[in-house]
């Protein structure tokens, strides 16, 4: 039987449906104008530059060459005009040109600050209408980065909308806090982290640091009165069942020689 083709005048596709092919099928349906179909060109199968073997985009080309020929109406690379000899025009600088006949630093600074600078500075540093200017806040000698201020006074005025704030041309001092278990910690820090109060003052009684298993004890029982009358050195050592005395004696004799030679010499006498 001979194939059916579509009713539609000059197409010679298979029929589909109500006597039209497949895409004359849907402009029936979707209620548009029956129009002739466009011809398909199918992209081949590398770019039509020469030597490239990437993907088509469109036209022909790949993304890289497309672009090449959209913008500058060539295939191969803008900043390839320039011989493969050809320096930089700022003085002293032996670097290879990449655009408006400077290197790939001076063209940055040009595109970035209007000017390329000379081969000698490493970068091209932009000054602040502030450089010397102190911070406008009375009795605030640091330097004014924005607004007038000092970066401290500045965020200020950025959070609260005043500058000088209830702390005035100070920095805000931390007076230390309550723990939730009772402990005062005091504004000091080590290493970053916050220290207990307690433990400072211990340290100060008996002017040495605290080992790691020793444990300051408050005498009555209220965890936030730090007075040196108040608290007592303890020590935290469990001893499991059945130590050998010499264990415990090298124990004392290292981390207390002075309390044992003063025990000492309390018996001779």
């Amino acid at each position: 039987m001979p194939e059916v083709t579509c009713s539609f005048e000059g197409c010679d596709k298979p029929r589909y449906s109500r006597s039209y092919c497949t895409q004359h099928y849907r402009q029936f349906i979707n209620g548009k104008t029956l129009r002739p179909l466009r011809d398909y060109n199918r992209q081949p199968q590398a770019c039509k530059a020469p030597e490239c073997n990437q993907k088509p985009h469109a036209h022909g080309y790949c993304k890289v060459h497309l672009g090449r020929l959209t913008r500058y109406g060539r295939l191969d690379r803008v900043y390839e005009q320039y011989a493969p000899d050809t320096t930089c025009k700022v003085q002293d600088c032996g670097k290879p040109v990449k655009a408006l006949g400077y290197c790939e630093t001076h063209y940055m600074r040009v595109r970035r600050h209007g000017e390329p600078g000379t081969a000698e500075s490493q970068a091209h540093k932009r000054r602040s209408k502030y450089e010397g200017v102190t911070c406008a806040v009375e009795g605030c000698d640091r330097q004014a980065v924005s607004q007038g201020w000092c970066r401290m006074h500045y965020a200020r005025w950025k959070s609260t909308g005043d500058a000088a704030g209830k702390w005035g041309a100070q920095p805000r001092r931390s007076r230390g806090y309550v723990t939730t278990d009772g402990y005062r910690m005091s504004p000091e820090r080590r290493n970053g982290r916050p220290v207990l109060e307690h433990r400072l003052v211990m340290e100060q009684v008996i002017g040495r640091p605290l080992h790691r298993f020793e444990e300051p004890h408050h005498k009555n029982g209220l965890r936030d009165d730090n007075r040196p009358e108040n608290l007592e050195l303890w020590v935290n050592w469990r001893q499991p069942h059945g130590q050998r005395l010499s264990d415990l004696l090298d124990f004392v004799v290292r981390y207390y020689p002075d309390e044992v030679r003063a025990r000492l010499e309390a018996a001779g006498e």
